[in-house]
């Protein structure tokens, strides 16, 4: 991402500049750079992680930390490598490995 000067007033974004100091973009902005105030500031924004459980359309929120829903997801990513794992060794032709 780029280089950013970001003025805040309390949880309010107030002004989103390139930062002339930033060694990769030198005083240039990104298109996404300059929409961050709209997204920190959207009613629909994301403010928690969240999850879906298998076979169904809707999300629901995950009761502690961002690091607990990694580890929630991980496991469940294992469980899915491990149901395939066969198919994928025979179709790619290498093993893989979990540490």
């Amino acid at each position: 991402m780029c280089g950013l000067r970001i003025t805040m007033r309390g949880e309010d974004v107030l002004r989103i500049r390139a930062n002339d100091d930033d060694v990769f973009s030198r005083g240039h902005i990104c298109p996404k750079g300059t929409t961050l105030g709209a997204l920190h500031a959207d009613p629909n924004r994301l403010r928690a992680p969240v999850v879906r459980d298998p076979g169904t359309d809707t999300f629901r929120e995950v009761a502690g930390s961002v690091r607990e829903s990694l580890g929630w997801s991980n496991t469940r990513m294992e469980a899915e490598c491990d149901r395939y794992r066969a198919m994928l060794e025979a179709t790619f032709g290498f093993a893989t490995e979990t540490a």
